[in-house]
């Protein structure tokens, strides 16, 4: 008796089918989860590089300012320093001091320490941005004419591509809430203004008031060093 021909199967059953969808779709959430892992381990590491940079740039400001000496640079002798006239001074993009902590000539006793804001180059209509900058020259006489001394300064990009980056200055002002018709004295209240940059010329250089920062954003990562005027050595 010759039987009936054996069906020969192809492709894949139902179950089969679900069991590789099964399997793919598992193996695709796994290989997300290692992705989106490796992306935030990734961006931690950057965040955290970044927040570490500007702890070391605060750092070191707060070194040097608390190292700052009263020595005036603007007359053709040492002067002592007074009350109301000490050795750092400032402009709307700057501040600069005299201390015994150099960050690059580390063989002088002495430099001039800078913190200069400058505008960063940026393509037209993007939005503004800023670079701090540490400039440092060494102190070798306290007369005036410092210039044979000029090749000897040096500068370093502290952070870059800053926004928002400005000086700011701790003043007293008049306190808003009291109305002018008011016969209530008025009162003076402590608030930071910022300095407006701009082109400035030498002979305004000023006194450090009570207290300046520097304030900004720096990818991300608030940037705040405070420098207060205080007696010094």
């Amino acid at each position: 008796m010759i039987g009936a021909p054996r069906l020969v199967r192809s492709g894949f059953t139902l179950l089969e089918t679900l069991l590789a969808m099964t399997v793919v779709a598992s193996m695709t959430v796994l290989i997300a989860q290692a992705y989106s892992i490796a992306h935030q381990a990734a961006d931690g590491g950057a965040h955290l590089e970044r927040a570490v940079k500007v702890q070391r740039v605060v750092r070191l400001i707060g070194d040097q300012w608390g190292d700052r000496r009263s020595l005036m640079l603007d007359g053709a002798e040492t002067k002592e320093a007074s009350s109301d006239q000490v050795g750092p001074a400032f402009l709307p993009d700057r501040v600069r001091f005299v201390t015994a902590t150099p960050a690059l000539a580390m063989q002088w006793p002495l430099v001039e320490a800078s913190y200069i804001i400058e505008q960063a180059e940026a393509e037209a209509g993007a939005a503004p941005m800023w670079n701090l900058v540490y400039e440092e020259r060494p102190i070798t006489s306290f007369r005036t004419d410092r210039t044979v001394h000029e090749s000897k300064s040096a500068q370093l990009d502290l952070l870059a591509g800053c926004t928002g980056l400005r000086m700011e200055q701790f003043i007293e002002d008049e306190d808003q809430s009291v109305s002018s018709t008011s016969d209530a004295p008025s009162r003076k209240q402590w608030i930071w203004m910022p300095f407006e940059l701009r082109d400035v010329d030498e002979s305004q250089e000023q006194v450090m008031p009570m207290a300046v920062r520097i304030v900004g954003e720096y990818q991300g990562e608030a940037v705040t060093c405070v420098f207060v005027a205080k007696a010094l050595r």
